[in-house]
C-alpha cells in the first residue's frame, strides 16, 4: 500500500534504523516537533522519501512499492550506467593483463 509522503520540517533529533537490506535503509527519527520515518535507495544517489509518524517497512518489497514508476525507471537507468562502466573498466584491464600494458 502506497502512503502519502511528506515535506514538513519537524527540526532536529535523532535516527533510529528499523530496517536495512543491500537496497533500502529505513530510518525512525524522533526529532523535536515530532516523528518521521525515512526510506533511503541504494539503487540510485539522492533517493531518501520521508512519511509522518512511524510506518512499519520491513522488506524490501514494502519499500519498493512506495517510489512511483518514473523512480523505479530511474533506478534502472542508473544501475545500467554504473553496471556498463564497470563492465567496461573490467574488460580494459582484462586486455592490459593480457598484453602486459600496465603502464599505460
Amino acid at each position: 500500500m502506497k502512503l502519502k509522503r511528506t515535506r514538513k520540517d519537524y527540526g532536529g533529533g535523532t535516527g533510529k534504523e528499523i530496517f536495512e537490506s543491500a537496497l533500502f535503509r529505513v530510518v525512525l527519527w524522533k526529532l523535536s516537533k515530532g516523528t518521521r520515518t525515512t526510506i533511503s535507495c541504494n539503487l540510485m544517489p539522492i533517493s531518501e522519501i520521508d512519511f509522518d509518524g512511524k510506518q512499519d517497512f520491513d522488506s524490501d518489497v514494502k519499500c519498493m512499492e512506495q517510489y512511483s514508476i518514473k523512480e523505479i525507471l530511474r533506478m534502472i537507468k542508473y544501475q545500467k550506467e554504473i553496471s556498463f562502466a564497470d563492465g567496461q573498466k573490467s574488460k580494459i584491464n582484462e586486455i592490459r593483463r593480457t598484453f602486459s600494458l600496465n603502464e599505460i
